[in-house]
């Protein structure tokens, strides 16, 4: 009969890998770094999370700056019969300035050996604790012995032995515990110089690809608000003023998302 003939699966020559590839390695790679980092942009329609919502404020009427797009802009047109003259300002480069300025003034390699520094000192202080639970821990495997000798001896019975044993051993795995936390607390605080700054160096480039939620949380939890004062006599800078949570209130006069310059408190 004429016509195909189809072989049956188990007579099938499968050859791996034979067809041409759709797209390039540097192409799959660059995929799959953008997949592990997370750092895929948003789908038009969904919303937008802008870090520093809530926190930059008009520095004329006091209304929020909020996120239009790839500016910020003061809010209050939503206010009847009220417009700020106050300009918008651009996201990239009042986000970078801030990512700069914790970079090279809050984040710093001083700034973290200092804060080390200071926890470990906690530490020392209450050295006292962890002498106390260690002698603790003694008096326990003291007791234990002592147990276990009147056993021996005939003393205690088996029902006797066991109620004493298992709250004793109850105790010291409780102290055990603490202890180990302790110790864990301080190891961690061993950290090499080299990698202090490493993380450092990474950290602008880390936190402009973070989670938008997460850059969002860092700003809230450094900053009280940050004032955005209108253009002047350069229109290329702005001037921003910061009330940091930990820090005092400093100026900056922003010139580019890299670039800024410490202005003096007035």
């Amino acid at each position: 009969m004429h016509g195909q003939k189809w072989r049956p699966r188990e007579e099938w020559i499968i050859g791996e890998n034979t067809h041409e590839a759709l797209i390039t390695e540097e192409v799959a790679s660059r995929v799959r770094e953008i997949k592990a980092r997370g750092i895929r942009e948003h789908r038009f329609n969904a919303k937008r999370i802008y870090g520093l919502s809530g926190v930059l404020k008009c520095a004329i009427c006091g209304t929020n700056y909020i996120g239009d797009r790839d500016v910020y802009r003061c809010n209050s047109y939503s206010k009847p019969g009220h417009k700020c003259e106050n300009s918008d300002i651009s996201l990239q480069r009042v986000e970078g300035a801030v990512l700069a300025l914790v970079e090279q003034k809050i984040l710093n390699f001083k700034n973290i050996k200092d804060f080390i520094r200071r926890v470990k000192e906690r530490f020392r202080a209450d050295s006292h604790e962890r002498k106390s639970l260690e002698k603790r821990l003694d008096q326990i495997d003291f007791e234990i012995r002592r147990v276990m000798k009147l056993y021996r001896v005939g003393t205690i019975d088996e029902k006797e032995i066991e109620k004493e044993i298992v709250d004793l051993q109850g105790r010291k795995r409780e102290l055990e515990v603490k202890l180990e936390e302790m110790r864990s607390l301080e190891e961690g605080l061993t950290v090499k110089d080299e990698h202090i700054r490493e993380v450092v160096g990474n950290f602008k480039k880390e936190a402009e690809h973070a989670d938008p939620k997460v850059r969002k949380r860092l700003f809230q939890d450094l900053f009280r608000e940050i004032k955005v004062y209108p253009k002047e006599h350069n229109p290329c800078s702005r001037l921003l003023e910061i009330t940091g949570v930990y820090l005092p209130m400093i100026r900056v006069n922003v010139a580019s998302p890299t670039r800024f310059e410490l202005v003096l408190p007035t």
